[in-house]
């Protein structure tokens, strides 16, 4: 039984509110505003991911996961807003809760959990905000227990989120336990490697030990095996089994080789759509080519951009979508600011990651069923052949003859086949979303004075905006580009693809084809899960005041885990001293927490 059953019209009626606490007493000075503090636990998100290399669709699931910790702590703070299942939320917090700056610190205890306590600490330093690892004592019963929760296991674990003033940082438990189960249990992506597959009885078993988190669930192997020996006749064909797609191999530049591995190839057969559950049935015809013709237009777009400055930028701008969705959160924030709450921001950040998950499913469904060759496979066949393309030297602007056995594209090629672009795909579900969130919220679409990367526009942890021991992103004027609406940027995301070299023609407009409509799914199930709300009166806008210092000289947050110790000294304990938890990525310690709920 769902959590919400307990819940509803029964333990908040028993349960009232405790003495309630005042936000200018709990809310870290050093935390920055609402907003800001969301759009850096964001991008310091992304910014570990992109040092340790996570795969595009891994960092779309993790998005979606962080979008979820938003809306569900706004739904845990609200009057009327609904959790990411469409239902009001198992526990909401009384009306003194129902404020942008208790969404704020329940957010962040929902990502330190999420993220990993050990890659969240330094920034969680940073705001001298005393969240501790684990769950809180009072709630660590519940990962312990072997059958669904009693009404008396569900009375004493309300009653600790009550004894503690309904603390922002406890609920924020709450919202991630519900995460874990309603959603990462039931995806079928396999997030903490709880399952593998058995090649010799083909089908997916438990994983008892050594699991590996999003291992495959498919039996997927390569079709297509590298190191076959062929002949001079034989190199321009490519038929049969040289039509699949081939891991390529890849080194650190100290000695070391690997072939790639088909990321998340089981999505294809395993992941349940978030929007809408007949999803796949939505198929791409397979591409007719002459692959020698398709690779010299691929050769002909690297020795372009081995001309172009523009083309590069764009190129590594678009191969990340953290970056490229940070184009339209600040184009958006910054056109309709004085419409565009934190609270409408969490919303959008739901929705935009709604239709990105989605965007990955289908994509990742279409690109095992054809499973097709990559360029740079099918160049590299020629062997000797004379190529004047990129010579593989980021600080040379001039095109280079090379034997194609040298060929690479300008960027890493992910390890996933070839048609079609998930890129495409994902640009598209980008900009049908805002589209029609902007035009349904603010009457109008973003313009090209808003649409910008580089100075002055968009940027990424620029003079350690972010945090200071992060790796910069694209900071200087070489980077710099704006575009005249979303349209553009779909356009360029995609034709990015094929300037670097990864895709062939058909490739692109497939992608955008595919996934045509999903923004408009996504924005759909918006209207449903917040039409109701006006967000109690209570939305916080950019330039508005923070909190006022705390009127109670004797409220002082102290030690660690966070003490607050009242006037009537009385000790409340805000989080936890539990034993450290080992991250798995970003969603690994979510695993061993436990959960709020267990079936």
């Amino acid at each position: 039984m769902r959590f919400q059953a307990f819940l509803s019209g029964v333990l908040l009626g028993i349960i009232s509110a405790a003495n309630g606490y005042e936000i200018g007493c709990i809310y870290p000075p050093a935390m920055p505003d609402p907003i800001t503090a969301q759009d850096i636990m964001v991008n310091f998100n992304s910014l570990n991911q992109q040092d340790i290399s996570v795969e595009t669709p891994i960092a779309v699931h993790n998005g979606l996961v962080s979008a979820m910790c938003g809306v569900s702590c706004l739904a845990m703070h609200d009057s009327k807003a609904k959790n990411p299942w469409g239902e009001r939320p198992l526990l909401v917090a009384p009306e003194f809760g129902h404020n942008a700056f208790s969404i704020a610190l329940c957010s962040l205890s929902c990502h330190t959990v999420a993220i990993g306590y050990q890659t969240m600490k330094p920034l969680l330093d940073r705001w001298q905000a005393n969240i501790t690892e684990g769950l809180h004592p009072g709630l660590m019963f519940l990962h312990e227990l072997e059958e669904e929760p009693s009404m008396s296991d569900l009375l004493r674990a309300v009653q600790v989120i009550k004894e503690h003033d309904y603390h922002p940082f406890l609920i924020g438990q709450v919202a991630v336990g519900e995460i874990y189960q309603y959603f990462l249990l039931q995806d079928g992506w396999n997030s903490f490697g709880n399952y593998s597959y058995d090649m010799l009885t083909q089908s997916v078993v438990n994983c008892t030990s050594n699991c590996m988190p999003f291992s495959d669930l498919s039996g997927y192997y390569p079709r297509n095996h590298p190191g076959r020996p062929y002949t001079e006749a034989e190199k321009y064909n490519v038929t049969g089994d040289d039509m699949y797609w081939q891991p390529l191999l890849e080194d650190d530049g100290y000695g070391y080789f690997s072939r790639q591995q088909h990321v998340v190839p089981h999505l294809a057969t395993t992941a349940v759509p978030y929007l809408d559950p007949y999803i796949r049935n939505k198929t791409l015809d397979p591409p007719s080519y002459d692959y020698y013709e398709e690779a010299l237009k691929v050769v002909e777009e690297l020795r372009l951009t081995a001309e172009s400055q523009q083309r590069r930028a764009k190129i590594e701008v678009f191969d990340n979508k953290f970056d490229v969705r940070g184009i339209f959160q600040y184009a958006t924030r910054n056109q309709f600011a004085t419409q565009h709450s934190y609270q409408r921001h969490l919303v959008y950040l739901y929705g935009i990651s709604m239709a990105e998950d989605e965007g990955a499913l289908l994509s990742w469904t279409e690109k095992i069923r054809h499973d097709l060759v990559r360029p740079t496979t099918v160049i590299q066949r020629w062997a000797s052949d004379k190529l004047l393309t990129y010579g593989g030297d980021p600080n040379s602007f001039e095109a280079k003859e090379i034997e194609a056995r040298n060929f690479e594209a300008f960027i890493r090629v992910m390890p996933h086949s070839e048609f079609p672009s998930g890129s495409a795909c994902l640009c598209t579900t980008y900009r049908e979303f805002a589209d029609l969130f902007t035009m349904h919220y603010y009457g109008a679409k973003i313009d090209s004075s808003f649409l910008k990367y580089g100075v002055d526009g968009h940027e990424t942890n620029c003079n350690g905006t972010v945090f200071p021991d992060l790796a910069q992103g694209w900071c200087s004027d070489t980077h710099k580009f704006t575009l005249r609406d979303m349209t553009e940027l779909e356009e360029v995301c995609g034709q990015s693809r094929l300037w670097g070299g990864m895709h062939f023609t058909k490739s692109v407009p497939a992608g955008h084809e595919l996934c045509e409509g999903i923004g408009t799914m996504a924005m759909e199930r918006l209207k449903d899960v917040f039409a109701d709300t006006d967000f109690g009166g209570n939305e916080w806008f950019v330039g508005d005041a923070m909190p006022l210092q705390c009127s109670d000289p004797l409220f002082q947050v102290n030690g660690n885990p966070v003490s607050v110790q009242r006037s009537s000294s009385t000790t409340v304990q805000a989080t936890s001293v539990a034993a450290p938890t080992k991250a798995l990525g970003f969603l690994g310690a979510v695993a061993l927490v436990g959960l709020l709920l267990n079936h």
